[in-house]
């Protein structure tokens, strides 16, 4: 009972399965008859479409047959045009190749009629038959023969002008070949010409550079010569102007024009201190002197040059330029040092003689001039007194201050040459030679020009350096350039001063100042107050008071000077006289019993030197 059971409900269990399989299948037959229904449509219309364009084919099929039965007639003709057409393409293509093959043979025979007349002949038969055979075939190939026969024709007429032009070739060459016969033979004569011109330039060089040493050795000894016999002429005349002839009368402050001191003279010997300078620094010629460019270009910030120096192809001239600035200064430096030595233990053998002498001279006319004022009377010769001593002082220092035997000017003498030696250097030891002692009569003659001649006169004279910046004025300034241009001009490098009288008004002057100017547009203004205050912090930072030299000081400034209205430089030579009795009223006591002066820091470094 329960295994009946058990299989009745595994019967249920398979009936339900097989339903459900039948339910499935019946819904996969639905589609599968949608999907057919959906096809059979689907063919319908392809069929459809296939019948209607069979017929359009159909009729197309008859449309064309028709055309077909109409060209029928027609196809036997094209048939036997077609097998004309062929038997012609074969008949051209034989007819082309016998005709090639002729071609041939005739090339053949046209050369090998150029060897033997008889071979033409032989030859010109076998073409007579074939010929004969080629007008028995075709029309056309006769045609073509008679074109044939045009060209070789043509071609006959081609090779007799190239013959004639062989010929002339031949004649062309020949004048060639004679006119390059002669062409080497000029060639050949220029060359030995070109040869005996080089070898006569080359003598001439040879001779012409002997020459030229020959006079520049010359030139040197005339101008060493030239250098005494002024010195010379110079002494005498100083021995036969005598005092008197120097001073004149005693209230009478004018000199004589035969006086040494004249302004016209004195302009004279500033000229020729000028050409001094000039001939110490050299023309700096290339294969003579070696000049270091890189240090002298670091010469430009100090005087605030515009100008640049191309290092390839560097000016000369402004080069010299600042070089004689250079030297003048250096000097000037040199007498600072040497007019603010006291009298003191460095006092020996009468080194610092002169200066002393000019101190005290300024001393006496600083006492002089308040016993003028503050003494009562109407005597003219105590108002020209201070005036004649400082003229009669400063008129025997200028003839005979800083002598031959001064060690002053010797040891300044080898420095001024060591620091000119950094700039520029000379090859020849005699031109070096004569250099270096040239050095000791330019120290010399700026100290008893500028120190003490300039003290002369009355008022005492002043030398003014124009600064990069100021306008160019041809009345002051000694420049090349048209009226028309002055005023788009200004100062790029001052290198000698304007030395004259009462530079701020009433201006007389001596000697105008050696300038170099550029364009104003191209100048850029100069520093101002607090870039100066940073060069002097600078300064102070890098030496202090301990500084090694006293030209530590003058690579970034330059020495005291007054200012003018203008802001241009003026040296005063009475400013020490002013400076003397400043000291006197309320200077400080030093440590070596002088007075203390503005400056001692600085001097103390000279005397390590």
């Amino acid at each position: 009972m329960a295994s009946s059971t058990s299989s009745i409900q595994t019967d249920l269990l398979q009936v339900k399965y097989l339903e459900k399989e039948r339910l499935r299948l019946a819904r996969e037959l639905e589609e599968s008859q949608e999907n057919c229904k959906a096809f059979e449509e689907m063919l319908s219309n392809k069929d459809k479409l296939y019948r209607k364009e069979t017929e359009e084919f159909e009729q197309t099929r008859k449309g064309l047959l028709q055309e077909i039965y109409k060209l029928r007639p027609y196809e036997t003709e094209y048939k036997r045009i077609v097998k004309e057409h062929q038997d012609l393409l074969d008949g051209k293509n034989r007819y082309e190749t016998n005709y090639k093959e002729l071609q041939q043979r005739f090339n053949d025979q046209n050369k090998i009629l150029q060897e033997s007349q008889k071979k033409f002949n032989d030859q010109g038969m076998v073409l007579q038959r074939l010929r004969q055979k080629c007008d028995n075939q075709s029309m056309n190939l006769r045609d073509l023969q008679q074109k044939y026969e045009n060209q070789n024709m043509n071609l006959r007429e081609s090779r007799q002008k190239y013959d004639n032009q062989s010929k002339n070739l031949q004649q062309v060459q020949q004048k060639c070949n004679n006119q390059s016969k002669t062409l080497r033979e000029l060639q050949q004569q220029y060359n030995n010409q070109i040869m005996n011109l080089q070898q006569k330039y080359d003598n001439q060089i040879t001779v012409s550079e002997k020459q030229c040493k020959e006079l520049e050795q010359q030139l040197d000894d005339n101008r060493s010569q030239m250098s005494l016999l002024k010195q010379k002429n110079n002494e005498l005349k100083e021995e036969a102007a005598n005092y008197q002839a120097a001073l004149g009368d005693a209230k009478n402050l004018k000199m004589s024009d035969d006086d040494t001191n004249h302004n016209v003279q004195l302009n004279q010997d500033i000229i020729s201190l000028q050409d001094k300078i000039d001939n110490y620094v050299t023309s700096l010629a290339k294969n003579k002197v070696d000049v270091k460019i890189d240090k002298v270009t670091k010469l430009l910030p100090r005087y605030d040059c515009q100008t640049k120096i191309d290092s390839k192809n560097p000016d000369k001239l402004f080069m010299k330029a600042i070089l004689q600035r250079y030297v003048l200064e250096m000097i000037f430096v040199y007498a600072k040092n040497y007019f603010d030595e006291y009298k003191s233990n460095k006092l020996k053998d009468g080194d610092y003689l002169e200066s002393d002498i000019a101190r005290k001279t300024d001393e006496l006319y600083e006492a002089m001039e308040i016993f003028a004022n503050a003494r009562n009377g109407i005597d003219e010769i105590t108002k020209v007194t201070p005036i004649k001593l400082r003229q009669l002082v400063y008129t025997v220092l200028g003839m005979r201050g800083l002598g031959n035997t001064h060690s002053f000017i010797k040891t300044y003498t080898a420095h001024l040459n060591n620091s000119m030696n950094q700039y520029r250097v000379v090859s020849d030891p005699k031109r070096k030679e004569y250099l270096n002692g040239l050095a000791e009569d330019l120290i010399r003659e700026v100290f008893r020009i500028f120190y003490f001649r300039l003290k002369i006169q009355e008022p005492i004279a002043q030398y003014h350096w124009f600064k990069s910046g100021d306008k160019v004025n041809k009345i002051s300034m000694k420049i090349n350039c048209q009226d028309d241009e002055i005023d788009d001009l200004v100062v790029d490098l001052c290198t000698f001063p304007l030395i004259g009288q009462n530079m701020n008004s009433n201006q007389k002057i001596f000697t105008p100042a050696k300038v170099f100017a550029c364009h104003k547009s191209c100048h850029i203004p100069r520093l101002s107050l607090v870039s100066k205050a940073k060069n002097t912090i600078k300064y102070l930072y890098n030496y202090g008071e301990n500084s090694n030299s006293y030209f530590d000081y003058f690579d970034y400034f330059d020495y005291p000077k007054s200012s003018n209205s203008n802001g241009s430089y003026i040296q005063d030579n009475s400013e020490r006289s002013r400076d003397v009795a400043t000291e006197k009223k309320g200077g400080e006591k030093r440590e070596d019993g002088g007075e203390k002066r503005e400056g001692d820091e600085y001097n103390k470094t000279k005397k390590g030197d």
